[in-house]
């Protein structure tokens, strides 16, 4: 988590269990599926609208990955965090922004008046 992070509240998974198998078969499934061109084809069925909240020091490439995805998905937002790795809601300057602009996004987009 170092590498995705910028500065964590706290470690949250360190008495959780690995399953490595399970990791590596996963991600193995999703690069076969990419390949295949079924993912992110497969998205184009998703009608609901999306937020993609990207941490500035996130290591994978946010505004890439969510230009990839717009043909796919043209409902997509995006917003950016200053300070914010992988996980923002575990940032410690991200995570009060981030369930603040997930709260106004929900209650703008899904038709609620307080969330």
């Amino acid at each position: 988590m170092p590498i995705y992070s910028y500065d964590l509240l706290t470690p949250p998974h360190e008495e959780d269990k690995i399953d490595a198998r399970a990791h590596y078969e996963t991600w193995d499934d999703m690069a076969r599926l990419q390949a295949e061109g079924t993912y992110p084809a497969a998205f184009a069925a998703i009608k609901v609208p999306i937020l993609m909240v990207y941490g500035t020091f996130d290591p994978h490439p946010g505004r890439l990955i969510m230009e990839g995805l717009r043909p796919y998905l043209p409902q997509i937002a995006y917003r950016d965090l200053e300070r914010c790795g992988h996980y923002p809601w575990l940032e410690r300057t991200a995570a009060d922004k981030f369930f603040s602009l997930l709260r106004e996004y929900l209650a703008g987009h899904m038709g609620m008046s307080a969330i």
